[in-house]
């Protein structure tokens, strides 16, 4: 697998999903600042979250945004008969309870 290419193919597909929310910004704010007008007067606790998995050969790129969270099941082996699944945690959600997302929350 070529690392480097791969990385330059994300790069490349984040910068035009930027460039077409850049040029539809406008509608963007608006259902934002509507959705944060109805949220207040409603009091809605409601949120979202949302995990993303890429696998390149032997390779697994995750991303996660809010308080979701990814693990990988791998399977376990004693050499001779499989022995189960093994949990394997690949992100960690973005909660206030660990210190360095409170400060991100108390900063914005």
């Amino acid at each position: 697998m070529d690392v480097k290419a791969a990385k330059r193919a994300i790069l490349e597909e984040f910068t035009l999903i930027n460039l077409d929310l850049l040029l539809s910004y406008t509608g963007f704010q608006r259902t934002d600042e509507s959705l944060l007008k109805e949220s207040t007067i409603g009091n809605w606790q409601d949120g979202a979250t949302a995990v993303c998995a890429w696998v390149l050969e032997q390779t697994v790129l995750v991303a996660n945004i809010g308080d979701a969270k990814a693990v990988l099941a791998r399977a376990t082996s004693d050499g001779t008969h499989d022995t189960g699944l093994k949990a394997i945690v690949l992100t960690r959600e973005h909660k206030a309870i660990y210190p360095q997302e409170r400060a991100r929350i108390q900063k914005a």
